[in-house]
C-alpha cells in the first residue's frame, strides 16, 4: 500500500522504484539548508546539509516542520528504532538530535513503549536520486530490538521518584549506587528499563529527557564548583537536607569521572552530564506494580 503524506501544501512525487512518495528541497541558491524527506508508514529518512538545531529558524524551521508531518505517519508497532549518520565527529548528544531538537510529541505514539536510538559515524547512503548529504535522520517502525546484547558493566536499580525530574532521578539513581569502575569515556551504551503500572498512561517520551540527564548524572561526581548555591537550590526542590545531596554530589562512585555536573540556572538549577558518550541507547516499559527503573551501561 502506497502512503502519500501531506507535506503542508506541498504534492510529493512517487518513486515508482521504492513505491513510496518522496519530497524533495535541493536548491543550493535559494535555500540555506537543503534537505530530503523520504517516507511511508514504517521508515522515514531525513538527509540534511546542516545539522537540525534546537529551535530552528528558517529553512531549517521548515525542514524540521515537515520532517514532523512524515513522522505523524509512521505507523505505531512496538517501538520506534532512530539512528543518526554522519561522519562529522563533532558534539553529539543522540537523544537531542533524534527525538528533543524534532519534538517530543512527534514520538509520543511510535515511541510509547521501545525506543532504540544510535548514533553511527560513517557518511550516509545517499538519497534515491543519488544525492550526498552529510547528514540523515532515520526512523522506522520495529516489533522488537536485539540490540546491546553485551555484559552490562554497570547496573543500578532504583524506585522512579513520584514526580520524574532531573534531579529526582538523580538522587535516587544515586543513593542506589553502589562501588563501580571507571568507564572508558566514548562509545558507550545503556538499556534502560522503566517499570510502571499498566493504569499509568505516561509513554517514555514524555519522561525521556529527565530519565537520560538524572541517569548520565549519577555517573558522574560534581567538581564543587558553585556548591552552595547549588545544594540551597537543589534542596528546596526536593525537600532533601543539604548533607545528604552534598554527598551524593561530591563523594562515591563516579563512573564517568568528576565534572562541573551542575550549576545555578535562572532560579533553579541545570545539569551537564556526558551524554554525548552514549552511542546507543535502548529504553522500554513493562508493567509492574512499583515504578521503578533499571539502567545497564556497556562499553561497545
Amino acid at each position: 500500500m502506497i502512503e502519500k503524506f501531506p507535506f503542508l501544501n506541498l504534492n510529493p512525487t512517487l518513486n515508482p522504484t521504492l513505491n513510496r512518495f518522496c519530497y524533495h528541497q535541493y536548491d543550493a541558491k535559494r535555500y540555506a539548508m537543503d534537505y530530503i524527506i523520504d517516507a511511508n508508514s514504517s521508515l522515514v529518512r531525513f538527509w540534511s546539509s546542516k545539522r537540525l538545531p534546537f529551535e530552528p529558524k528558517g529553512e531549517a524551521l521548515e525542514a524540521r516542520n515537515r520532517l514532523r508531518v512524515a513522522l505523524a505517519g509512521l505507523h505505531p508497532k512496538l517501538g520506534l528504532r532512530a539512528e543518526f549518520l554522519s561522519n562529522d565527529t563533532s558534539f553529539c548528544d543522540v537523544e537531542n538530535v533524534l527525538l528533543y531538537n524534532v519534538g517530543m510529541p512527534s514520538f509520543s505514539a511510535t515511541g510509547r513503549n521501545q525506543i532504540t536510538l544510535v548514533r553511527s559515524e560513517r557518511r550516509p547512503d545517499p538519497t534515491p536520486e543519488g544525492n550526498e548529504l552529510p547528514y540523515c535522520h532515520y526512523y522506522s517502525t520495529v516489533e522488537s530490538s536485539t540490540e546491546l546484547s553485551k555484559t552490562a558493566v554497570v547496573t543500578r536499580r532504583f524506585e522512579l521518584p513520584s514526580k520524574i525530574s532531573s534531579a529526582a532521578v538523580w538522587l535516587n539513581a544515586r543513593l542506589a549506587a553502589k562501588a563501580g569502575r571507571c568507564l572508558r569515556l566514548s562509545n558507550l551504551g545503556m538499556r534502560l528499563q522503566v517499570i510502571l503500572p499498566a493504569s499509568d498512561r505516561r509513554g517514555l517520551p514524555t519522561m525521556l529527557k529527565s530519565l537520560l540527564d538524572g541517569l548520565v548524572s549519577s555517573l558522574h561526581c560534581h567538581n564543587g564548583s558553585r556548591l552552595d548555591v547549588v545544594l540551597t537550590r537543589l534542596s528546596k526542590q526536593l525537600g532533601v537536607d543539604e548533607s545528604v545531596l552534598e554527598s551524593g554530589l561530591m563523594s562515591g562512585p563516579k563512573e564517568l569521572g568528576s565534572r562541573s555536573l551542575i550549576h545555578p540556572f535562572k532560579q533553579s538549577v541545570q545539569w551537564n552530564p556526558a551524554d554525548e558518550l552514549f552511542t546507543q541507547l535502548h529504553i522500554s516499559r513493562a508493567d509492574g506494580e512499583t515504578p521503578s527503573c533499571v539502567m545497564e551501561v556497556f562499553e561497545m
